[in-house]
């Protein structure tokens, strides 16, 4: 009788030790999913939030850019030349710089304007090869900027006036 206990005990012991260790592994690899999944979800949100500030990096270096294009310091320049010469009464030299801040605030619209036609006649290129999506963020950026142009143009019209 006590024969079959030796024999079966170290049997049962066995048994009950390798159902414990597999129930605390399967407890440790939920709580590592759950940890891992936890983890996973902090490097999605620190990847998005980099993208995001990636994306607005580079959108803030391209309003830069376009506000480099419209060239302001040129026209400012030639409007501040031009007060100090009526200040001095120097109208015909005053005039000469009002002109010349036009030329410049001309100049710019329609270089706006022009890079704006560019975006979007690349978007509508079939021989280069862009997705729809793609044609499609490049068509409204064009249209973006020229808008910026024209509306730049039209304030500088409105002002000849």
């Amino acid at each position: 009788m006590y024969k079959n206990i030796y024999t079966i005990f170290p049997l049962a012991l066995i048994l009950i030790s390798s159902t414990l260790i597999l129930y605390f592994e399967d407890v440790y690899a939920q709580s590592m999913t759950l940890r891992d999944g936890k983890e996973k979800l902090q490097d999605f949100i620190r990847g998005m939030d980099s993208i995001r500030l990636d994306l607005q990096e580079n959108f803030n270096q391209l309003s830069s850019e376009i506000k480099n294009r419209i060239d302001f310091d040129s026209v400012s320049s030639h409007l501040s030349l031009g007060s100090q010469y009526f200040i001095q009464g120097k109208i015909d030299e005053g005039v000469n710089e009002l002109e010349k801040a036009n030329d410049a605030w001309k100049n710019s619209s329609n270089e706006i304007i022009g890079i704006g036609n560019e975006f979007v006649e690349l978007s509508g290129m079939n021989s280069t090869s862009m997705n729809t999506d793609t044609r499609e963020i490049l068509g409204n950026f064009g249209n973006t900027i020229k808008d910026i142009g024209i509306k730049l143009e039209n304030l500088r019209i409105k002002l000849n006036s």
